[in-house]
């Protein structure tokens, strides 16, 4: 539990410095580092080792837990969730309601899409968003085939776009939270109880499943015990401070990876794109093959799997596996990244929600539903990356959320629901 009383009386720690990070090179201040990157958050960093660092530390929370963070207001939060940092900086305790029409899960293209064109057609609609809005395509360093931007957009920059658009247009967020229950309400009218991890409950007459999906992790012995420390999944924005002018390595052969090398390869030193299959092109867009492939610093290698690591404080060495030679060799190394696909985050779903033996969510047909996105659960639709069936691209998913709401009316205006 961190402490996010103010220290010093009305005083702000920093004298306006704005925020700052005490931390080390681990998963915990890794994580609201990327909370940071991902929502455009000004921020300085300190090394708890540093000069500056011990100072501060010693100043606002002698032998505190890291990480350590000082607003701009001089509230000191000590290992902090991210509901915690997002209170402090003036995000709601809570959501401003306790019923809506629609609540969607999920502020990724999908969810987001969805609550754009819910909240713009009148409906009460609530976004609950467990890290940061994007989802998994917020992590995209740049992504070049969306409709609209000839130069291409980050994935963060087109998640606040249509964060602020759903805002703008009535639509109330509250997050990082988890929603770890689904489960019927006994509120007249209100077909829907979720609840969170803070404690918070709503009820709802229609629930949006755009939940996404996880990255997998990589099956070699060490590797999470060092994330944050040189292993890094899905994000290359956070991790630009610690692998500049080195030699990384990208694991995964499809569009996420290709966007992580093309971003690191003006970075780091050299990226070695390690591919298991033996064409680099099945999943990944041309443009993207012919961009790493042109470009001096990157080498694809096909056939390739990662088999060790060598680590002591943090990644030392990638230890790489030719496949069809047998060769194993250990490369130096400042930063793994891997994308060796996802799986769905559906864990926390009732067992009467029908899935996949993958654990995607089964809709429409599937389920003998008229309508596309519906699922098994009366009143509940899944849409994007978690639905089983669906397309694995943004422009796919951001179709899906805007379509689910016709379908979600249609629901609403059943006079037997």
């Amino acid at each position: 539990m961190s402490d996010t009383a103010p220290r010093g009386g009305s005083r702000s720690v920093d004298d306006g410095e704005g925020i700052r990070l005490v931390g080390r090179q681990d998963a915990a201040t890794h994580e609201l580092r990327d909370l940071f990157v991902r929502n455009s958050v000004p921020h300085r960093e300190l090394d708890a080792e540093s000069e500056e660092g011990r100072a501060l530390l010693d100043e606002v929370a002698p032998g505190a837990t890291l990480p350590v963070l000082v607003t701009g207001d001089g509230q000191v939060l000590v290992a902090p969730s991210l509901l915690q940092v997002a209170i402090a900086l003036s995000e709601p305790s809570e959501p401003s309601r306790d019923r809506y029409d629609l609540v969607v899960v999920g502020g990724g293209p999908a969810g987001l899409a969805a609550a754009v064109n819910a909240a713009s057609e009148g409906l009460a609609t609530l976004v609950v968003e467990r890290r940061a809005p994007g989802g998994q395509a917020g992590t995209s360093t740049r992504i070049e085939n969306y409709v609209g931007f000839p130069d291409g957009v980050s994935g963060a920059e087109l998640a606040s776009r249509a964060f602020n658009q759903a805002v703008r247009l009535g639509c109330d967020t509250f997050g990082p939270v988890e929603v770890t229950r689904l489960e019927p309400s006994d509120v007249p009218g209100y077909r829907w109880r979720l609840h969170l991890d803070n404690g918070a409950q709503v009820v709802t007459c229609t629930v949006v499943l755009a939940t996404g999906v996880e990255w997998n992790r990589l099956p070699v012995e060490g590797v999470d015990d060092h994330i944050g420390r040189g292993v890094y999944y899905g994000s290359a924005l956070a991790a630009t401070k610690y692998v500049a002018g080195g030699a990384v390595h990208v694991v995964g052969g499809a569009n996420s990876a290709g966007q992580a090398a093309v971003f690191l390869a003006d970075i780091a030193a050299h990226v070695s794109v390690l591919v298991r299959a033996d064409d680099v092109g099945a999943k990944m867009s041309s443009y993207l093959v012919q961009r790493l492939e042109a470009h001096p610093r990157v080498d694809i290698r096909t056939g390739t799997e990662v088999v060790g690591i060598v680590a002591d404080d943090r990644l030392r060495q990638v230890e790489v596996l030719e496949r069809h030679s047998g060769e194993r060799r250990c490369e130096d190394s400042v930063g793994l990244f891997t994308f060796i696909g996802a799986r769905p985050h559906t864990g926390w779903l009732p067992d009467s929600l029908a899935r996949d033996t993958g654990g995607s969510i089964l809709t429409g047909q599937q389920v003998e539903r008229p309508e596309t996105h519906a699922t098994s659960l009366e009143g509940v639709f899944a849409v994007g990356d978690v639905r089983a069936g669906s397309i694995k691209r943004v422009a796919s998913a951001v179709g899906e959320g805007a379509s689910v709401i016709p379908q979600v009316h249609r629901w609403l205006g059943q006079p037997d629901r």
